[in-house]
């Protein structure tokens, strides 16, 4: 799988983990994710108190590109 797109960074990907979400982290890994169809394909952004599972999980999608955003 060396033909991943190298991730670029980006300044704003919506949140779509809610508070109770992050309460909980500690207790399961939760992954979220939301769809959409555009006149380019299918954009899925994803969220997580576990990114590298995130990562893992878009990575076998072979996506063209990536997106990631920094936080903390």
């Amino acid at each position: 799988m060396s033909d991943q797109p190298t991730p670029t960074y980006v300044g704003h990907i919506p949140d779509l983990m809610t508070w109770d979400d992050y309460e909980v982290s500690h207790e399961r890994k939760l992954v979220r994710f939301r769809l959409t169809v555009t006149e380019q394909g299918l954009e899925i952004i994803g969220d997580s108190s576990y990114p590298h599972l995130l990562e893992q999980l878009l990575a076998k999608l072979g996506p063209e590109a990536i997106e990631m955003m920094l936080c903390g």
